[in-house]
């Protein structure tokens, strides 16, 4: 929907109001972005301001445009002396970081496995790793190596600092729940379609409900009805094993707890004596120094002092100790006093961003920050504080749209989340919002099919095959048929369909071999 676009065109919007290129900080997720970035707004200035654009290429050395963990190492750097860091650190390679953290884990787990006999059944480490493997065999110390990893690949720290966001408790619980919810969720989604007409079409095209012919079946409102009867017993069970369980959940993680720290306690003294640090380390740091340092003010003067406007792309990315960062060096800016306001300045802090593209969990981002801080903006800043909710696409087709809206909508709730979960739903849920299309580079709609199959006595396997093959043949028609509008290519406006053109997206790998062996039957390069 341009999010980036936009804020490309806010970076642009400052420049030409006159305020100074090095008074501007951008943020992006990756270094790959911040280069974008930068390429982007002078792409749009060659095009549109030649007097701008040539200003911008003279400064180009003091555009800040970078990575989270870029600016708090620059910060950490200025700074060394409060933090007692060499500023001669080196940030530590992903993969060395890896290695190292997997080698120091099997050396705990050894070491609390080893010592079992002698320090007995009271330790957390021997009790969580010998339970692990009597109820799951050498499986469950797969699944306890899985956890911890899962935890390091999130920010550590955050285990120890207090910051809002889920238990390491609720965390495992949820995590242990996600199949029951998963499956309470399908149900409670899919008895909503018996109850609202609107969504007749697409329940009509289920095979559980028509014949071939299209006609409905007369076991049709059995099936509906016994639906929406199983949808109840399912809550039931699921809310009485859920309570059941917690506290179970709730000793298990102070044990898992007490492992990860001992592993991360290791890997930390690793990473000192070699004067290195990784992203982590980074966020962390940084936190702390504008928190909790003694020179904190003097700190977040020096930054206020060069830095006017602070921008944030892809903000439904950003975790807890990110937004920490970002919260603190504009806490002057929002209460409305300070230097600039008395210079008449109105600094500002520019968010953009998806919550339905938060994909990085695994990674400690937490969407709840998006919805937290346009409530927590929205009240601090009250007549100042913009929101705009951005709902033209112009990357797909009217058809892809169309259906996308019809579909969603029944799926995703539409109401404003709200941090209690009261009135509107819990922050940490998305909303649906419906778009637009708005490509104008074509006249093409697009086109949305539905391939449906209909044998109730074929195995899993036998339907997985069938659909492969069915696929394939879609596949294999579209390009004996099919022709793809690209004007600047052919005199004639449009080309024939090539294999490079279509891709296949799947729920899973687990059949993914099913797919592939179809494709080789009909000759179908991949």
């Amino acid at each position: 929907s341009g999010k980036t676009e936009k804020l490309a065109r806010r970076y642009i919007a400052l420049l030409r109001s006159g305020v100074d290129v090095e008074r501007i900080l951008a943020i992006t997720f990756t270094d790959k972005a911040a280069a974008e970035m930068k390429q982007r707004i002078l792409r749009i200035l060659r095009q549109e301001d030649k007097e701008l654009f040539g200003k911008l290429l003279e400064k180009m050395s003091l555009m800040r445009v970078s990575t989270i963990h870029s600016f708090c190492g620059t910060l950490l750097r200025r700074f060394s002396f409060e933090t007692s860091l060499d500023p001669n650190y080196r940030i530590e390679d992903a993969i060395d970081s890896r290695i190292a953290w997997d080698r120091i884990l099997y050396e705990v787990l050894m070491e609390v496995g080893t010592t079992r006999s002698r320090a007995g059944k009271g330790k957390a480490g021997n009790e969580l790793l010998f339970q692990s493997l009597s109820e799951n065999g050498f499986k469950g110390l797969d699944r306890l190596k899985t956890t911890i990893n899962y935890l390091f690949e999130k920010n550590p720290f955050s285990l120890e600092a207090g910051l809002p966001g889920p238990s390491l408790a609720s965390e495992m619980f949820a995590k242990e729940l996600a199949d029951w919810s998963g499956a309470a969720a399908a149900i409670e989604n899919y008895a909503e379609l018996f109850r609202d007409d609107g969504f007749t079409g697409l329940v009509a095209a289920e095979k559980h409900f028509l014949t071939k012919s299209g006609e409905p079946r007369k076991r049709a409102p059995a099936y509906a009805k016994g639906i929406v009867d199983y949808q109840g017993w399912a809550s039931t069970m699921f809310k009485y094993w859920s309570e059941k369980s917690k506290e179970e959940f709730r000793k298990r993680a102070e044990r898992l707890k007490a492992v990860f720290n001992k592993c991360f306690e290791k890997y930390s003294d690793k990473k000192a004596l070699r004067g290195l640090l990784d992203f982590s380390d980074l966020e962390y740091m940084t936190f702390r120094l504008l928190t909790e340092d003694q020179e904190w003010s003097n700190i977040l003067y020096a930054f206020d002092e060069k830095t006017d406007h602070i921008l944030v792309d892809e903000f439904q990315d950003t975790n807890n100790f990110q937004w920490g960062i970002i919260d603190k060096l504009t806490e002057e800016w929002r209460s409305g006093l300070g230097a600039k306001r008395e210079e008449g300045k109105v600094p500002t802090i520019f968010l953009v961003g998806d919550e339905k593209q938060s994909i990085y969990f695994f990674r400690g981002a937490n969407v709840e920050i998006f919805n937290r801080a346009k409530i927590k903006l929205e009240e601090w800043l009250k007549r100042e504080f913009y929101y705009e909710e951005v709902t033209e696409n112009f990357r797909s087709l009217p058809a892809i749209i169309d259906l996308t809206n019809a579909l969603f909508s029944k799926i995703m709730r539409t109401v404003e989340p709200d941090e209690s979960g009261g009135e509107g739903m819990p922050s940490w849920m998305t909303r649906y919002s419906a778009f637009k299309a708005c490509r104008t580079d074509t006249k093409d709609a697009g086109k949305v099919e539905i391939i449906l199959l209909d044998d109730d006595e074929a195995t899993t396997a036998e339907t997985r095959q069938k659909e492969a093959d069915v696929i394939a043949k879609r596949i294999q028609g579209l390009i004996d048929d099919y022709r793809i509008t690209e004007k600047a290519e052919t005199p004639a406006g449009s080309r024939p369909c090539r294999y490079m053109d279509i891709a296949l997206l799947l729920r899973k790998r687990t059949h993914l071999k099913k797919y592939e062996q179809a494709f080789r039957r009909y000759n179908i390069p991949f």
